[in-house]
């Protein structure tokens, strides 16, 4: 985002730009990034950013299938690209996808697996969240997903795969949990690429269990021996 600002900015703002970017927030950094490029702009940025259908090299990976392969009834996603869809259909399995409240109304009740993209979805832009006004809107306009993500957090064991646990919005929700809940919560597990022992002491303090990996290329074989539906799991 900085480097699209600074091409058209004159050089007293570049290095005010250079400084906004080093000390705010990437909610606020996105927040002035639309507000400067405009909406027609923001949306293109969007499409080119993120639109999986742009970038040949970008394509379903054994993990996708793996992930598929699970048969989930419900998952919760803040990527706005559409490979677990794509990877769905590749398999012929069928996936209700809600993006919005209003879908997630619709779906709420599905037997089939349920995908909820909590920020949004490429193929509707205007569902996307990424600035610090989209996360405040959205904390009323999608209050029933992320209800629907509180209870499962209270209820279910979590697996976070390709997931900081730095998004706000669930932080708040997994952090008021905790609080309440205590030792009573479902354990949670994040899968990370490459050992940080500093960081899975971190994690720890949240309660999160951390499984290490030797790299993201062992993904799929680590979803598939914990699948109770495969002959490895």
């Amino acid at each position: 985002m900085y480097e699209e600002l600074a091409v058209t900015a004159s050089e007293n703002e570049r290095d005010a730009l250079a400084e906004f970017f080093s000390e705010e927030g990437p909610l606020d950094c996105a927040q002035l990034f639309r507000q400067t490029i405009g909406e027609a702009n923001y949306r293109e940025f969007l499409l080119r950013q993120f639109d999986s259908g742009r970038h040949q090299f970008v394509q379903v990976t054994p993990s996708h299938q793996a992930l598929v392969a699970l048969r989930l009834q419900r998952l919760f996603t803040t990527n706005y690209d559409e490979l677990i869809e794509a990877a769905y259909q590749k398999a012929g399995e069928r996936l209700r996808v809600s993006a919005s409240e209003a879908q997630f109304t619709a779906h709420r009740r599905t037997v089939d697996a349920h995908l909820v993209k909590l920020h949004g979805s490429i193929d509707q832009p205007d569902t996307i969240v990424l600035t610090r006004s989209d996360y405040a809107r959205i904390r009323l306009e999608r209050r029933a997903m992320l209800d629907h993500l509180r209870s499962e957090l209270a209820d279910a064991a979590f697996l976070f795969v390709g997931f900081s646990l730095s998004d706000p919005n669930f932080n708040t929700i997994h952090d008021d949990l905790r609080v309440v809940y205590g030792m009573n919560m479902p354990a949670s597990y994040t899968v990370q690429g490459r050992r940080n022992t500093v960081k899975e002491r971190y994690l720890r303090s949240l309660d999160v269990n951390t499984v290490w990996l030797n790299g993201w290329n062992e993904l799929p074989d680590f979803l598939t021996r914990i699948n109770v539906h495969s002959e490895a799991g």
